[in-house]
This record gives C-alpha cells, structure tokens and sequence, in this order.
C-alpha cells in the first residue's frame, strides 16, 4: 500500500514539477494570520550553476531572519578537540564495516588515489564527510556557489539575524559523534552508494533540482530509508522533526522568515513538509 501511495506521489510530482509556476528550485511557504515561513531546499553546485531567482530573493528579502543548517562563526577549537570527536583510534573502520562494504571502500579510495591510511582510524560519521568530498571535487561543485552560503552572505551584509540548527562546530561535531553507530556505519554506505553512482548521478539531481522537478531526489530519500534505515532516522526524520518545532516557533512571531536547508530535508517520507502537514500545518509549493 505504501509503495502505491510513493508511486502515486512521483507521479504527481512529475507532472506538477514541470509547470512554469514551479520553475526553478523547490521552495514551500506556511502561512499563518500574522507569520509566514519561506523553506527552500539547497543543493551542491556547480561555480555555472544559476539557480537564483527573483521569487527567491522577493521572498528572502521579505524576510527579517535567516535560518541555516550549519554554524556561521569561525571556530576556535583547537586540533586535539577535533581529534575528539573524528578519530577512533580503538577501532578500525574496515573493521566495523560488513566485507562488502569494506571492499567497496578499498576500490572508492584507491579510484580517488587516496590512501587507505587516511581514512583507516577515522570515526564512520567522518569517514562519510571525507568520502563525500570526494565526489563533490569529481563532480566540481564550488563552495562558494551554495545556497545556504550566497543567502548567509547577503543576511551578513545587510544586518540581518542567521540563525543555525547547530550553533556551533562543536555543537555539530557533538552531534556526528553522538550518532548510533549504525547510523554512522550506513553514512559510509550512504557515501560509498554515492560514489558508485559517480558524478552524472549528482549532476542529474542537480538539474533536476534545478529545474524543480522534485521525482528523482524523493527517489533518492526513498533508497536512503530502505538500504539505511538507521541514518534515514538519525539524521532525516529526527532531525526533521527539530526543525518542525523550530517553524512553529516562527510561526508564533508576526513577520516572514527565510529557511534554507538540504532539498533532502523537505521531499519524501517524514519531510519537514510531510511533517508539517501531519501536523495539520497546510505548507504550500511556491
């Protein structure tokens, strides 16, 4: 039955996303008699990537707040507080790995000419994090073309307040570490599942978000839920279930507020926006 319902949903989505009032990036907003919350789903770029639009800066500029994922400030924690909540020196990765993974992670490394070594006594949530970047450089993405980063430049420039999941790196380091370590070990295989992908995998999604047709990035949370259930929840669902708290919150202040998170955060099951809507929250696609 719920594979009907999921069916039913991409196909819906496949035909709504091509509409030209849905073109460009997905963004939702809540409404309330005094409050409104814009939510717009970001993605890794390409430097060539143009996603930016008059809709979305209308919105943000409406809005007297940012919010964003990850932390603003520049930190100030040394190396060996790093180290803390990066390296395991008590466990291997390859030995917390099943052997087809381990395998799997050998032939990514050695594609990447990276050695071994480098990720050996490495914690899996930051094994993840590297491997990660790795596809990222194969695919180019430029840092410096992010959502998040172009919107929390311009709220800097222009006095307004940045608000963050995490308030800080440590915090968000904390948290990674603090991850079950089932869900760690499916980060690897989440990454490991990315990397065999390869970059025109990634380059699809990005069109695909791009032009906000939504199927293929439900597709993907979908595949994230069934092959690695324990992630899914520890930093899908649990998470999203945060931010539904947060928009609440906003909701209760008169005035607009512009959220960007990860697109992956606001499509498929136990979304934000399903969230929100089993809340009785009516979220409407701009």
């Amino acid at each position: 039955m719920a594979q009907v319902r999921f069916a039913a949903l991409v196909g819906f989505v496949a035909l709504t996303a091509v509409s030209p009032a849905f073109a460009g990036p997905a963004m939702w907003v809540v409404r309330t008699a005094h409050s409104e919350v814009f939510l717009f789903g970001s993605m890794g770029v390409k430097a060539d990537t143009t996603w930016q639009s008059a809709k979305l800066w209308k919105a943000f500029n409406k809005s007297t707040e940012l919010w964003v994922e990850n932390p603003q400030e520049r930190s100030n924690l040394n190396a060996e507080s790093i180290k803390e909540w990066t390296v395991d020196a008590s466990h291997s990765l390859a030995s917390q790995l099943t052997p087809s993974d381990s395998a799997r992670l050998e032939t990514a490394v050695k594609r990447a000419s990276i050695p071994f070594s480098a990720l050996e006594s490495s914690k899996p949530w930051f094994a993840y994090v590297q491997l990660e970047v790795i596809l990222e450089q194969q695919a180019r993405l430029d840092p410096g073309n992010l959502p998040e980063k172009v919107f929390a430049k311009k709220a800097a420039e222009s006095g307004k307040p940045i608000h963050s999941e995490f308030e800080s790196l440590e915090a968000q380091l904390r948290f990674s570490a603090a991850l079950p370590r089932a869900a760690q070990i499916g980060l690897v295989g989440k990454a490991l599942d990315d990397l065999e992908d390869g970059a025109a995998a990634l380059d699809g999604r990005i069109a695909a978000w791009k032009a906000g047709q939504l199927a293929r990035e439900i597709s993907y949370v979908e595949h994230l839920r069934n092959a690695h259930p324990e992630t899914f929840q520890s930093i899908g669902a649990d998470r999203n279930a945060l931010w539904v708290g947060r928009i609440k919150e906003m909701l209760s202040q008169p005035g607009a507020h512009f959220v960007c998170m990860g697109i992956d955060h606001l499509v498929g099951p136990d979304s934000v926006v399903a969230q929100l809507e089993g809340a009785g929250i009516r979220v409407k696609r701009r």
